[in-house]
């Protein structure tokens, strides 16, 4: 399997983002893990141009529905306003730990690819790379 060039992780949970980390590093996916606390925090990362021109190109984003400041959807509902092709096409997983049917449409709507529950387990982590 070939490592992706990028994967950010949204999330505002310290233990499961170490848990996350932890498991994407011992399955070496990647040696690029960006990891933001809420939405607007990524957004303005996903906005950031570097020194050499060019914004981040995360080939895969986990993102949490339920955070402070700016959640999942509001974060997804900007995202997809600004038409953030700039960064590439992601791939963009949701993670939660609902199931509710309106969550899972509005997620789909939004341009979310998988919708699963949290932790990531190294089978989910599988199932996101196979869409990537």
């Amino acid at each position: 399997m070939s490592q992706l060039a990028e994967i950010l992780l949204i999330e505002d949970n310290e233990t499961t983002n170490f848990l996350n980390i932890r498991l994407l590093n011992k399955m070496e996916v990647t040696n690029n893990i960006e990891v933001k606390v809420n939405g607007e925090l990524a957004l303005e990362y996903l906005r950031t141009v570097s020194i050499s021109g060019k914004y981040p190109q995360p080939e895969l984003i986990f993102l949490d529905i339920k955070m402070p400041i700016m959640n999942g959807f509001d974060f997804l509902k900007e995202y997809n306003d600004e038409n953030q092709k700039k960064n590439g096409n992601p791939t963009i997983i949701m993670l939660t730990t609902s199931n509710l049917p309106t969550e899972v449409s509005l997620a789909k709507d939004l341009g979310v690819a998988l919708y699963i529950n949290k932790i990531l387990s190294e089978h989910k982590v599988s199932q996101a790379l196979k869409i990537v």
